[in-house]
């Protein structure tokens, strides 16, 4: 995990979630100990998301969300300070306007979990009423 850790990104946690998460696992699946406390990882997302600070039962969605993408930013390689403008319709097809959105987020999002676990996903909604959509 160490050479890929992103300890520069200020969204990210300096690279500790990765490594903290990589030993987890290392632990849990090695017969070195019976069994594993994964404590420090609590911590580390106690830090991100108050939601983890106390011992009350969360939300195993929204667990899996925070952490992935905690992770996300220990390793992210994008450029995070590159800024653009999200393009607009403009008269072009759903598909071009998909494709240029994915391309500015790729630049500034690049890691295991981007190519793994995002996408995007298209939504239409209309008003009974007046009959307008968006």
């Amino acid at each position: 995990t160490n050479n890929k850790s992103n300890r520069l990104n200020p969204i990210g946690t300096g690279g500790k979630t990765a490594e903290v998460y990589h030993t987890l696992l290392q632990d849990m699946w090695s017969s070195r100990r019976g069994t594993t406390n994964p404590q420090q990882l609590k911590s580390i997302l106690a830090n991100k998301s108050d939601l983890y600070s106390g011992f009350q039962q969360q939300d195993a969605q929204e667990f899996l969300s925070v952490l992935l993408d905690t992770l996300h930013e220990d390793l992210n390689q994008g450029d995070i300070k590159k800024t653009f403008t999200m393009p607009d319709g403009d008269g072009k097809c759903d598909e071009e306007v998909a494709r240029e959105s994915w391309s500015f987020h790729k630049q500034r999002n690049e890691s295991f979990f981007v190519q793994n676990f995002m996408g995007q996903y298209k939504s239409k909604v209309s008003c009974l009423e007046c009959g307008k959509v968006s």
